[in-house]
């Protein structure tokens, strides 16, 4: 240990010798001063690395204290320096995992000069062992507790490492294990929360959400919802961020949802992260299909459904009223399934306008007012279900329905003038007097018959 002019080999020998001794019997492990056995961590013989490996997590499960001096002896370099090289990684990994889960040696200042080895080994394509990669993800995950380290610039590394672990086709418990590593350093740090989005993180973790595995499943939207606590990464929150969101509370548990508060996270996701423009992107979507194919694609309207139904005040922005005209036009030249999504939406705009400013309700409805002749036709022609909420559109639209009278009873005209007198019934108001211009419709298009 002391003398530092030993040849190599003599020492190699040496230490082999104590390695031999220690495998033995356990009982000679307490005989052996801490530095010594740390030393032997350098050693390049497999065996005397094992032999100390083993040495020291005996010592460190009987005696707490022994991790301190441990660190202080160089084990946490000496082991970095086994998993950089690939070497008895598992027991390595095992051993780090516990030093760094001890609170005194994370708050030691030389401790983080861990973070960005560790990161390297997991991105290391060479880093086969899985539980090797589960303990090192562990250790990541026990260093960033200490919010001093999360904040600390070496995090960012951390930030990928983490997120490379959840692409390769994790386990379980390697997901969760991860997801809990970037819970703490997303935490407290806006420039972690942009270095997991830059990675990708944030479809990764979405993806996470619809586990089957409940811890993984919550873990994953607990996640997200810390790293969307702020406009930080506002950019990142687009509207296939949001349908996940809102697809999740659709599907999952009561118990999931109460937990995750995540009703009022979706209202944070949109009023917050994802505004109006992201109503814009869908917008332009559809434009786009309906120039390409002159139709829109259903899944288009079921996602703006989605917004419209889960997040009730993008109702009353300025892409919402934009929408109408594409919504109408999916109502004339949509499959059946479009046309029903269609008519959803403007159902949910219409829903709202009495709680819009008049503006905004004056300028739905009067988009909305195109769709007359098609409502009427769907009313007559269209599937059962859809003459509820075309009823209900007609009644409130401005504009003007064409009446084909197809029998009159007593009624009288002078000479020379066209006007008659009846009485009608729309919607659920009562019958009442009025005047009536009568036309000739040699082929009326979407008439209603009365």
């Amino acid at each position: 240990q002391a003398d530092p002019l030993l040849p190599h080999a003599l020492w190699e020998s040496a230490a082999s010798v104590l390695a031999s001794i220690l495998q033995f019997s356990s009982e000679f492990y307490l005989e052996v001063p801490v530095a010594v056995l740390v030393r032997l961590l350098r050693s390049g013989s497999e065996g005397t690395v094992i032999g100390a490996l083993n040495a020291l997590l005996v010592l460190e499960s009987d005696d707490g204290t022994s991790a301190e001096a441990m660190a202080e002896s160089g084990a946490i370099e000496a082991l970095l320096e086994l998993l950089r090289s690939h070497q008895c990684e598992e027991t390595a990994a095992r051993l780090l995992e516990v030093l760094l889960n001890n609170v005194k040696i994370r708050e030691t200042t030389a401790i983080k000069t861990a973070i960005v080895p560790l990161s390297q080994y997991l991105l290391d394509p060479q880093t086969q062992a899985q539980q090797a990669r589960l303990l090192a993800t562990l250790a990541l995950g026990d260093l960033f507790q200490n919010e001093t380290l999360a904040r600390s610039a070496d995090a960012v590394s951390a930030c990928r490492a983490l997120v490379n672990v959840l692409e390769d086709q994790p386990t379980e418990e390697m997901k969760v294990v991860a997801l809990c590593a970037l819970q703490n350093l997303v935490m407290h740090s806006r420039s972690n929360k942009r270095a997991v989005a830059e990675a990708g993180g944030v479809q990764v973790v979405l993806d996470l959400i619809g586990s089957s595995d409940p811890e993984t499943s919550v873990q994953a939207a607990m996640f997200v919802k810390l790293l969307f606590s702020n406009h930080t990464i506002q950019e990142y929150a687009s509207s296939e961020t949001v349908r996940a969101i809102t697809e999740l509370q659709n599907t999952k548990s009561d118990l999931l949802m109460k937990y995750l508060q995540l009703n009022s996270f979706c209202s944070f996701i949109v009023h917050e992260c994802c505004p109006a423009a992201e109503l814009k992107e869908l917008d332009a979507a559809i434009e786009k299909d309906l120039w390409a194919t002159g139709a829109v694609n259903e899944e288009y309207l079921k996602a703006l459904n989605s917004l419209f139904s889960n997040f009730p005040r993008l109702r009353a922005t300025e892409p919402a009223t934009l929408s109408i005209p594409h919504l109408v036009t999916s109502l004339k030249t949509g499959s059946e399934a479009t046309q029903e999504a269609a008519l959803d939406a403007l159902f949910l705009l219409r829903q709202a306008w009495s709680a819009c400013p008049a503006e905004v309700s004056r300028a739905q409805s009067v988009a909305a007012a195109d769709a007359i002749p098609l409502l009427q036709y769907l009313i007559q022609s269209g599937p059962p279900r859809f003459q509820e909420k075309a009823e209900f559109l007609l009644q409130c639209l401005p504009g003007t329905l064409v009446v084909i009278i197809k029998r009159g009873n007593n009624m009288k005209q002078s000479v020379g003038n066209p006007s008659v007198f009846c009485k009608l019934t729309l919607g659920n108001t009562s019958p009442r007097q009025t005047k009536v211009r009568c036309f000739i419709l040699l082929h009326p298009v979407c008439p209603t018959v009365i």
